[in-house]
């Protein structure tokens, strides 16, 4: 499961790159902007009260990026800009065609529930992962909500990583509970 997580941050990082071409250390998800802050707890960097951990734990993946050659670093190590290179833009490109078929959007809106415990942090954050790599967005902490079929081998894993009884997992038929003012 660690390999798992570590291979999504990974995803994570090379898709932001891609989104947004260079960008410096300093300005990767800013703790001020609150958009950032889903993106900081998949990270783990929600609970760092300095920005230290936050620079050492991206920084950290960031090295093994580069260490594949997926990404590349441009000037000194304190001033660095990074930017994907274009094998790391194919082995996006390849992530994206594996979940493809996975990923087709639908007309149903599913509604994905948790209450996982402290203690299971890592099957938590295992689950967390596979819901943004699946683009279902974050309307609570433990609630996600999105367009795209849960596959077969997700389904799998809930059960092999004992989780069945904790998430529940709804298809909604209509949006909202109030009827819209005009």
């Amino acid at each position: 499961m660690k390999k798992e997580i570590l291979k999504s941050k990974k995803i994570f990082i090379l898709n932001k790159l891609n989104e947004l071409g260079s960008i410096a250390l300093e300005s990767f998800l800013p703790k001020q902007y609150k958009f950032t802050s889903p993106s900081r707890e998949l990270l783990g960097l929600s609970n760092d009260k300095d920005n230290q951990n936050a620079h050492q734990s991206i920084s950290a993946i960031l090295s093994k990026l580069k260490q594949e050659g997926l990404v590349k670093r441009i000037g000194s190590k304190r001033h660095s800009i990074w930017n994907i290179t274009p094998k790391g833009k194919k082995r996006l490109e390849n992530n994206i065609n594996k979940k493809r078929e996975f990923k087709k959007e639908s007309d149903i809106l599913r509604l994905v529930i948790f209450d996982i415990s402290e203690k299971d942090r890592k099957k938590r954050n295992w689950l967390r992962y596979q819901l943004v790599m699946l683009n279902y967005k974050m309307l609570q902490k433990s609630v996600w909500i999105g367009r795209r079929s849960l596959p077969e081998n997700f389904i799998h894993k809930l059960h092999v990583l004992n989780l069945q009884n904790n998430v529940h997992i709804f298809s909604i038929n209509q949006e909202g509970t109030l009827p819209k003012i005009k």
